[in-house]
């Protein structure tokens, strides 16, 4: 918990996980990649030449988060610091992010705190930026044979056939693995910066 609380502080994520070698475990503290082409794919529902590999989704949304911090404080030197930032500094996983939905109605939140010099206080103000901007988060369960893919924290997957807002792609948050004599079954939680296009 400690290491989460550093992690969060600096808007980071902390995750644990073995290499090569297996009970050699090893932590690290990382900046969500949100780049790059998604590993898997979970279509809802079936069109041509696609087959449909999950049953069902829940969708919820959170628009009240902040989309601007206002950071004050007085570093070391007692001189005082401004922090303010609307950018989360992550790449935005559809068209419209949580600012962009929301438009004109703007929430704001208000951060004082300790640090030493201004760009720990910009770092800390865009940390909880980073935090509120997952404001969509997506739930399910699929088994290993319908998807025929290993779902992995951490990574980007697509959803397609689940509309235009909600269609695109997302962060695994969480996966919990349940496994039977025949089956191999995942929990998962996906979250989002973004939705699609109106």
């Amino acid at each position: 918990q400690f290491r989460r609380d550093r992690a969060r502080r600096a808007g980071k994520l902390f995750r644990v996980c073995c290499e090569s070698t297996a009970g050699r475990i090893t932590g690290y503290f990382i900046k969500p990649k949100l780049e790059g082409t998604p590993v898997n794919k979970l279509v809802l529902n079936a069109r041509a030449n696609v087959r449909s590999n999950i049953a069902s989704l829940d969708f919820s949304w959170d628009v009240g988060r902040p989309t601007e911090v206002k950071a004050k404080a007085l570093a070391r030197t007692k001189d005082p610091l401004d922090g303010n930032t609307g950018d989360a500094g992550m790449r935005v996983l559809d068209s419209r992010s949580l600012a962009a939905f929301t438009g004109s109605h703007v929430t704001k939140v208000m951060l004082t705190t300790a640090v030493g010099d201004a760009s720990e206080l910009q770092q800390r103000a865009r940390s909880i930026l980073r935090e509120a901007s997952w404001f969509v988060t997506c739930e399910g369960e699929v088994d290993i044979a319908q998807l025929r893919a290993v779902l992995r924290v951490a990574t980007v997957v697509e959803i397609e056939g689940a509309g235009r807002l909600n269609s695109g792609n997302y962060f695994v948050w969480s996966v919990r693995h349940t496994f039977t004599a025949d089956s191999h079954r995942m929990k998962f939680v996906l979250v989002r910066n973004a939705v699609g296009a109106a």
